[in-house]
């Protein structure tokens, strides 16, 4: 909830191990995906199982009742059993009989699912011999299948990718970029088709039991060879043609390789000197270096951030005390700066004691460092902005869905606009004044799409008290204390982790004991789900704070906008939210906005210079085989005049 507090000049502190910080945002972010997606996962998946567990209790007890002659535990030998023997793949329903594991074509099958590493679950090996050949046979098949697989790819590269490229760039005349993009939008289209769609809509039709949905996921996860082997084809009861069936399956499993080697290399590389070769291989590789952590950084923003709104969410229905998890979450702001000063030692080259680095830091609230005036005037206002911030949020989260949390939540973009031009005088932005009327009209229609009902009215005004309690922590932050270094940054959050334990305690224990918040036993609070909501919400903080290391600002905001459709598709299956055209419009209004208030300031000069470079760049290419005519004076003072203007 608090964005970036570090100004430029502290890239230049961490830009020699840029490295370490990339390499730890990669290890964050991919440990953050992990859990955001056992969270989604459980939120989706868990009240499904319930409900199969309920059913299958009921009918157990029924059976039992219409049977009085057999035993509970009889029962359940007879089922374990059962059970066993289903997960070997042997069923003992009559209609079922009649299908063999390990006939030639279910052996074809099997062999296939084998090599192709998808690996289904569902037949496996009984005998000892038979686990002791598949482990020799995937020893020496899988690399066979791999290189098998490199030589058909190298093969059939050069007939899709190259030479329709260059049949109609020299048969007639069409710009070879233009051919390349229309070309890698057909092949991709085909290819989808051919793989997905096509035998999706084939197995909807031949499998009585599979939907459209349901066979295009067997096609998914079958070639990303995931193979969990909930749906296995050829396995119905009564299937037709179940030997030629699997036959003609089998190919299906095989995975699909990625374009070998040759597809590397372009077109034309051929034409082109070596030099010039190296030198876009080598630009090409450093932009795609940039770009991939600034996408790990944007994930983790995401990541965390939908997911601890999805555990927020899931807690109140055990827990209903956003105020104490407001308090519980805050009082882990206090490792922000042990976890910095620990980076610190291990990375940089100067050693300093914790005494020596708090002393620096603390230079930050002026000469005489933090003293008891500067607590209380400079970090006391900003720890209660904090806490009035996360429980306005937490408590619109009780009242409407996790969709309009999130997405109103992003208004809190134009209110700093709006309080910047107001109190800091900031430069007017007309784009900046259309970003924030579309946010005011986006929050008036998310309250009329559900016709002005008092919960969601609540709801809608929490969260929007939310976001303004965080615009005005930033502008005052930037009107009091300015730009903040990485350990300043640290030392601050963590005073606030301090003040929250020090002056805020007192707010839960009262409403415990008043029973506004109140549980029965200590041993009722879902511990699990409070410690992970705090280090979802920490790790957020501290990427959004600490990723200006390795990525820019906007990327960072833009994880925020992405959690929105996370959070909805959760919404989606999870409650009975509607998606309504209302709905929909003021979401898309909201984030239009958003995205609109990310443009930089200069915003309209790098438009002129981008569309200046492409008019600049199209009547300079060459013709195929002809003269560079476009490196002439003309070409160069086209290119300068971007950077007189304004």
């Amino acid at each position: 909830m608090l964005q970036s507090l570090a100004g430029s000049s502290c890239v230049r502190l961490v830009e020699r191990h840029r490295s370490a910080w990339c390499f730890g945002f990669l290890v964050l972010g991919y440990l953050l995906y992990l859990v955001f997606g056992a969270v989604v996962f459980s939120s989706v998946e868990l009240p499904y199982e319930d409900l199969l567990r309920q059913e299958l209790r009921k009918l157990k007890r029924r059976f039992l009742e219409e049977h009085e002659c057999l035993s509970e535990p009889q029962l359940e030998q007879f089922l374990g059993r059962v059970l066993e023997a289903s997960n070997y793949g042997v069923s003992v329903l009559s209609n079922a009989s009649g299908n063999w594991n390990w006939d030639f074509t279910s052996a074809l099958f099997f062999a296939s699912t084998v090599l192709s590493t998808t690996g289904y679950g569902h037949t496996v090996p009984l005998s000892d011999g038979g686990k002791a050949f598949c482990i020799i046979y995937s020893v020496i098949g899988i690399p066979f299948t791999l290189l098998f697989l490199t030589a058909v790819v190298q093969r059939v590269t050069v007939h899709v990718t190259r030479r329709p490229v260059l049949y109609f760039h020299i048969r007639w005349g069409f710009s070879k970029q233009v051919v390349a993009i229309v070309h890698a939008v057909l092949l991709g289209f085909v290819t989808v088709s051919c793989f997905f769609f096509i035998p999706a809509a084939v197995f909807s039709v031949l499998e009585d039991d599979w939907n459209f949905l349901e066979s295009f996921y067997f096609c998914f996860i079958s070639l990303s060879t995931i193979g969990l082997g909930d749906y296995v084809p050829g396995e119905g009861y009564n299937q037709k043609f179940r030997e030629l069936y699997k036959i003609g399956i089998t190919w299906e499993e095989r995975p699909r390789e990625p374009p070998g080697p040759a597809e590397a290399q372009a077109p034309g590389g051929a034409e082109a000197g070596g030099r010039t070769s190296h030198r876009h291989w080598t630009c090409s590789r450093e932009q795609l270096h940039k770009t991939f952590w600034g996408v790990a950084v944007v994930l983790c923003v995401c990541a965390s951030w939908a997911g601890s709104t999805q555990l927020a969410k899931l807690t109140f229905a055990k827990f209903d005390a956003p105020f104490t998890l407001t308090w519980f979450a805050t009082n882990w702001n206090f490792l922000f700066f042990p976890l910095y000063y620990a980076g610190h030692v291990c990375k940089s080259a100067e050693k300093q004691s914790v005494k020596q680095r708090y002393r620096e830091c603390c230079r930050f609230f002026g000469d005489n460092g933090l003293t008891l005036k500067v607590f209380f005037t400079k970090a006391a206002p900003f720890g209660v902005l904090w806490t009035l911030t996360n429980y306005l949020y937490l408590h619109a989260i009780k009242k409407i869905n996790t969709t309009d949390v999130s997405v109103l939540f992003c208004c809190n973009k134009a209110f700093v606009f709006l309080l910047s031009w107001i109190v800091l005088r900031d430069r007017f932005m007309g784009v900046r004044i259309v970003a924030a009327i579309l946010a005011i009209a986006g929050i008036v229609m998310m309250t009329y799409a559900d016709g002005f009902h008092s919960h969601s009215v609540i709801g809608i005004a929490l969260v929007v008290g939310s976001a303004s309690m965080s615009a005005l922590y930033k502008v005052l932050f930037k009107l009091l204390l300015g730009s903040a270094k990485f350990g300043e940054a640290a030392l601050f959050l963590s005073i606030l982790g301090v003040f929250n334990v020090v002056f805020i305690t007192c707010i839960p224990v009262l409403l415990y004991f008043t029973k506004v918040e109140y549980w029965s036993s200590f041993d009722d609070i879902p511990w699990g789900n409070l410690c992970g909501f705090s280090v979802l919400l920490l790790t957020f903080n501290i990427v959004l704070n600490f990723g200006i290391a390795v990525t820019y600002p906007t990327l960072m905001s833009l994880g925020i906008v992405l959690s929105v459709p996370v959070n909805a598709v959760v919404d989606h299956y999870t409650s009975q939210i509607a998606f309504n055209g209302v709905r929909l419009i003021a979401i898309i209004i909201i984030g239009l906005g958003f995205l609109l208030l990310l443009l930089p300031e200069e915003w309209d000069v790098w438009l002129i210079k981008l569309l200046t470079h492409l008019k600049v760049r199209k009547k300079e290419e060459p013709a195929e085989g002809g003269p560079d005519l476009g490196s002439g004076p003309q070409s160069r003072s086209r290119r300068a005049r971007p950077s007189f203007a304004r």
